[in-house]
């Protein structure tokens, strides 16, 4: 039987939204994420059908237990400690929130998804053999072809701006990778950092007049923010070119990304194979999407008065509402 666990900031406040009995028959399965928004969601259903499809069936053979701590650290070690007491499997999802479940166990399986880099992130020993109780699914998109893709819609762009949230060991690993790659592509880099989402407009202010184009990596506070993101870059006259293609829905101009239902049910595979017993984190290599997509916002290239080249329009997924 599937348990909802919303942990909010003020009280750390526990809600059952099922009451049905539980059996210590079933194999727990514990799901936790740090915020809500699109690319962590479809990660989590991703990976909950994935689990059916093998035959793990909620109430019937395992128990789920989702719980998502609602952008709060605190509530996220709260969170972490309780399903590592008591799972016999944890499905983590965003870099900060696998770090704080690795914290609690060296045991029990963790598999990881909507994380970049899973060895700089300290989570495991190489991506290719983990050889710790945390193995998963990388977001990897490619730099050189997001940077071409920056070049491509913007080929007289000479200044690039990145901007991420300074507590995110993820984004920070994207932002600074971006930055070499845009540097030897003949970009003027400059990098901002916000510490909340109530900085956002602040930040975007700064960037005014030193910019052609800014670019947003994947991003727990800014995805969950990114309709003030993409305001306030309108405001100054920038478009914003994002790591993570479900920001493109929310004004962003384009991204070249990967489909985190599809990365959430790879998870899943990697999961029913663990509870099987067939293999184990420490030898079960991170895997990742191969073919990237290119989604791109036609309502969002008209307000800013962008004509987007015909081989984006012609390749890409218009997202525009």
């Amino acid at each position: 039987m599937k348990k909802t666990n919303v942990f909010l900031a003020a009280g750390l406040c526990l809600a059952l939204l099922t009451g049905c009995s539980e059996s210590n028959d079933l194999t727990k399965v514990g799901v936790v994420q740090f915020a809500s928004h699109e690319a962590l969601d479809q990660s989590r259903e991703g990976f909950i059908n994935a689990l059916a499809e093998e035959g793990f069936v909620d109430g019937e053979n395992i128990e789920l237990e989702l719980a998502n701590a609602q952008s709060d650290h605190s509530s996220l070690a709260s969170i972490s400690s309780e399903l590592s007491s008591d799972s016999d499997l944890i499905l983590a999802i965003g870099t900060s929130t696998a770090q704080q479940v690795a914290q609690e166990t060296s045991t029990i399986p963790i598999i990881g998804a909507a994380i970049t880099d899973y060895e700089a992130a300290g989570l495991v020993e190489s991506n290719e053999q983990p050889n710790t109780n945390v193995t998963g699914v990388s977001d990897f998109s490619s730099y050189e072809k997001q940077a071409e893709l920056i070049r491509t819609i913007f080929p007289e762009a000479t200044r690039l701006g990145i901007m991420y949230t300074s507590s995110e060991i993820n984004s920070e690993t994207q932002a600074k990778e971006m930055e070499r790659i845009a540097s030897e592509m003949g970009f003027e880099v400059t990098i901002k950092t916000v510490a909340d989402a109530t900085v956002i407009n602040d930040t975007m202010t700064s960037f005014a007049g030193a910019i052609d184009v800014l670019y947003v990596p994947t991003d727990n506070i800014l995805s969950s923010a990114m309709p003030s993101v993409t305001e306030a870059a309108s405001q100054i006259g920038v478009p914003v070119i994002a790591g993570e293609f479900n920001q493109v829905s929310d004004g962003a101009l384009a991204s070249l990304g990967v489909n985190y239902e599809a990365l959430g049910e790879i998870a899943g595979h990697q999961a029913a194979a663990i509870l099987r017993g067939e293999s184990t984190p420490a030898n079960m290599p991170i895997q990742y999407q191969e073919e990237l997509t290119i989604y791109y916002n036609s309502q969002t290239a008209s307000r800013l008065g962008i004509t987007l080249p015909e081989e984006i329009t012609s390749q890409g997924v218009d997202l525009a509402a």
